[in-house]
């Protein structure tokens, strides 16, 4: 009786060191990927002397690459034009498109501040989307094509479209001026 119990405790010790060293294990993967990430936005290129057009086309292929996705594609608005601004990671031209105003959609307000599953600006599904809003400019990044959406796909997306929307903002004054 000694030796089974013995035996029971030293293998519930034993598979809880195991169960321990596997929390450990899946928590330090996950702090792992959460310094990659963060070292991708801590990169983030600043666009000194570009134009609207280049810089927008090469700051949403880097926010493509830090989210992990296939393309990027930002509509935005900026405060003295109605006009609607489109520019694609995955265009062969640089220039963003002007897009004549429209009504927003039905449920625009509603989604204004969210960040989500949807459609993109011309109709793809894309995997997530974010908003961003700054003092010229405010708009929406759609996420397309991502490799492995995972459990800080809404966070990355927030921060990324914030850096974008910084990004866009910049250039824009910078175009401005």
């Amino acid at each position: 009786i000694a030796f089974v119990a013995v035996a029971v405790a030293t293998s519930a010790l034993s598979a809880a060191r195991r169960r321990a060293q596997e929390a450990q294990r899946r928590a330090l993967d996950e702090l792992h990927a959460a310094l990659t990430t963060l070292r991708k936005v801590s990169g983030w290129p600043t666009f000194v002397g570009a134009g609207l057009a280049a810089g927008s086309h090469q700051l949403l292929a880097h926010a493509a690459t830090v989210v992990g996705c296939r393309r990027a594609i930002a509509s935005w608005e900026t405060e003295d034009e109605p006009w609607m601004y489109v520019a694609d990671s995955a265009s062969s031209s640089d220039a963003p498109a002007h897009l004549a105003p429209t009504e927003p959609p039905g449920n625009a307000a509603a989604l204004r501040g969210s960040t989500l599953e949807c459609q993109g600006p011309r109709g793809e599904t894309c995997d997530a989307s974010a908003p961003f809003e700054l003092e010229h400019v405010a708009g929406r990044v759609f996420f397309i094509g991502l490799a492995a959406p995972g459990p800080d796909l809404i966070p990355l997306a927030e921060v990324v479209a914030r850096e974008v929307g910084n990004s866009l903002e910049h250039l824009y004054i910078h175009h401005r001026l």
